[in-house]
C-alpha cells in the first residue's frame, strides 16, 4: 500500500487571521513562505550586531527610504516573510493600513548565518520571483555579501559576491557606499 502527504498552504490572508486571533503570536518567531509557515532561526549576537550596524548605517536614508527592520513585507498571496533589513520607498502612513509589496521595496537584506540554507535556497528565489530588483545576502559564515540584482523569471540574473575590502551600493542610492570590511570588522 502507497501513501502520499498532502500538505495545506496557507495565505497571507489566512496567516493575519491567525495572528489577529492570536493562534500566532510573537513568541512563535514564524513567517510565510511559499504558504508555509516556516520557524526562524534563533538570532545570536554577530547576527544582531550585523542588523544594528545596517539600521545605522541605512538611517542616513531616513529621507529618502524608510528602514524597516524585521519587519514583514507581502510579496504575493502565499509569503510574507520578515527581511533583516527592508529600504522602503518612503510614506507617511509608515504603511499602517497595508504590507508593503515588491513594487515599495528598493533594498532587501538578510543577514544569514545559521539560516544560511533557508535565506539563499528559499527566501532569495521567492524574492526573485516577487520581482525585488535587488538583494543582499550578508553571508556571515564565507564572510561576503552576495548582491542579487535583474530578476526575471524567477530568478536573479546578475549576482555578484563581495568581500572585506570591496564597497558596495544598492541601485537605489548609487551614492551611499557599504565598506565590506565594516560587516565583518
Amino acid at each position: 500500500m502507497s501513501t502520499f502527504t498532502t500538505t495545506h498552504r496557507f495565505t497571507t490572508a489566512e496567516y493575519g487571521q491567525m495572528i489577529r486571533a492570536g493562534v500566532l503570536t510573537k513568541d512563535h518567531r514564524v513567517e510565510l513562505l511559499d504558504g508555509e509557515i516556516v520557524d526562524m532561526a534563533p538570532i545570536g549576537p554577530e547576527h544582531n550586531s550585523e542588523v544594528d550596524f545596517l539600521n545605522v548605517h541605512f538611517s542616513a536614508l531616513a529621507t529618502a527610504a524608510l528602514v524597516r527592520v524585521q519587519g514583514s513585507i507581502q510579496l504575493d498571496d502565499l509569503s510574507q516573510p520578515q527581511p533583516d533589513i527592508a529600504l522602503l520607498r518612503p510614506r507617511k502612513d509608515f504603511y499602517r493600513q497595508k504590507l508593503p509589496g515588491p513594487k515599495d521595496v528598493l533594498l532587501l537584506i538578510e543577514v544569514a548565518d545559521s539560516s544560511l540554507l533557508l535565506d539563499r535556497d528559499r527566501k532569495v528565489p521567492l524574492y526573485a520571483k516577487a520581482g525585488i530588483s535587488e538583494m543582499w545576502l550578508i553571508d556571515l559564515v564565507s564572510h561576503e555579501v552576495v548582491v542579487h540584482r535583474q530578476p526575471r523569471a524567477g530568478k536573479y540574473t546578475k549576482v555578484t559576491r563581495h568581500r572585506p575590502g570591496d564597497k558596495i551600493a544598492s541601485l537605489a542610492f548609487p551614492d551611499h557606499f557599504l565598506h565590506v570590511k565594516e560587516l565583518f570588522g
